[in-house]
């Protein structure tokens, strides 16, 4: 069986990669900023970024590798 992880539908795959990423980034800031570095889970971080979590894998590997970038 194939799942789709996008929850919102995009035409362009570089943008949505970007808005992705973008919209990844500025929730993993919200749900720090809220529950501190060490009770932020990436289930949460997905949630609220509106994707599924595996996107977020996808997209960073680790914890620390997406803010390397």
């Amino acid at each position: 069986m194939q799942v789709n992880t996008f929850m919102q539908s995009e035409t362009d795959p570089k943008l949505a990669a970007t808005s992705t990423r973008g919209r990844l980034l500025e929730a993993a800031m919200q749900v720090f900023a809220r529950d501190g570095l060490h009770k932020a889970t990436t289930r949460v971080i997905a949630r609220e970024a509106g994707v599924n979590e595996v996107t977020l894998f996808r997209h960073c590997k680790t914890r620390t590798d997406c803010w390397r970038r």
